[in-house]
């Protein structure tokens, strides 16, 4: 009976410290964190689901079995780093009415996962 509140508080903790790292994450950092989401590995789209910010920052926390409680504080930054892909040409918006969009790799996009050359267009270290 204890184990098992102790171990929802332990699981409660780890997520919010991978919240938190994410979060504290310089915008190109996490940029290049979410990038892969749009690759092989990435979030599932089967059935004609779409990308979007609140998909990203699921997939971002998915190692982490509580992360789901802490979705809504890493929308914005989860923004900021959609945002540095765009202006990389790595990402593009997809407009879907009424003010909504999908997210996808543009082909440069797809080649810099594939040769591991993310970081490099996002202006960061190899």
């Amino acid at each position: 009976m204890f184990g098992n509140k102790q171990e929802k508080a332990a699981q409660d903790a780890a997520a919010r410290a991978e919240a938190d790292r994410l979060v504290a994450l310089p915008v190109a950092e996490l940029a290049a964190a979410i990038m892969p989401v749009f690759g092989p590995n990435g979030a599932p789209t089967t059935g004609g689901r779409r990308i979007g910010a609140l998909q990203v920052a699921n997939w971002l926390m998915s190692s982490q079995p509580r992360g789901a409680s802490h979705l809504k504080e890493l929308l914005g930054p989860v923004r900021e780093g959609v945002q540095a892909l765009e202006n990389a040409g790595l990402v593009m918006r997809t407009p879907l009415g009424e003010g909504s969009f999908s997210l996808n790799a543009t082909r440069t996009g797809e080649a810099a996962l594939a040769d591991g050359s993310v970081r490099q267009h996002l202006g960061l270290p190899g």
